[in-house]
């Protein structure tokens, strides 16, 4: 039986490792037949480099594993390590290109990730909450459009005409009628669900609001993003593009 997995420039975590900087973590020759990852879901092949699927006694996200395989592929074996795990948790928000992690844990930083996305192979990735399993879960997105985006426990969908397009209706729609995204936005917490249908029923029977019934969480999501970043009658200011993380990233 052939075991389909993702191929390697595919695994969200072997692209981390490889634009981090970080050595990887100790691994064995894969003696047994060809599976997934674990976690990532990379295609496994007899000899590769792995690791054992250890699991500590407080995991709880089982439904997010991609295989039952006692094995993970050497980029999540990496990224497990202890100094990784610590200093992963401080990074709350990153956006991985080839040329390194880039921040974006800032509303201004995400915002211009969301605006000019990179060009391909990418990975956008933000932690709504503490300790949360975003960059294994995450995809290697192929084209700047549409691209995916992992929000917490969610991999979301994001078309770039649409977001743009929600952008310019919004932003003259706020300015005459002096609203605001009805919550404070907060990606700790991520409250766009409720934000999304009170937002909507504020706009119901203009173009805006009819654009928000047609739009995806994650571009909702980044919509409230962008426009948290800032606005000043109707405008954006132009956001720069933020600082690389250091390499190797780890190394602290």
């Amino acid at each position: 039986m052939t075991v389909t997995g993702l191929p390697p420039h595919l695994s969200p975590t072997q692209f981390a490792v490889e634009t981090s900087g970080l050595i990887p973590a100790p691994t064995h020759a894969h003696d047994g037949p060809a599976c997934a990852c674990a976690r990532c879901g990379a295609a496994i092949a007899t000899g590769d480099p792995v690791h054992e699927h250890l699991l500590g006694a407080n995991f709880t996200d089982h439904l997010a594993l991609a295989s039952n395989a006692p094995v993970v592929c050497h980029g999540c074996a990496t990224l497990t390590q202890t100094h990784a795990k610590r200093v992963h948790a401080r990074v709350i928000a990153a956006v991985i290109t080839r040329d390194g992690w880039y921040r974006a844990g800032k509303h201004t930083e995400m915002a211009y990730w969301l605006l000019n996305p990179p060009e391909a192979l990418f990975v956008i990735h933000c932690q709504t909450a503490k300790g949360q399993h975003t960059l294994w879960r995450s995809r290697v997105n192929l084209v700047r459009s549409p691209f995916f985006i992992q929000i917490g426990a969610r991999t979301e969908l994001v078309r770039q005409e649409t977001l743009n397009h929600l952008v310019e209706l919004l932003l003259p729609w706020q300015a005459k009628n002096k609203a605001k995204m009805p919550m404070r936005f907060d990606p700790s917490r991520t409250p766009i669900d409720a934000s999304h249908m009170m937002l909507t029923q504020q706009a119901q029977g203009t173009e805006i609001g009819h654009a928000l019934l047609q739009a995806t969480y994650g571009e909702v999501w980044a919509l409230a993003r962008i426009i948290f970043a800032g606005t000043n009658k109707g405008k954006l200011p132009k956001f720069e593009q933020p600082d690389p993380f250091p390499r190797p990233l780890f190394d602290t």
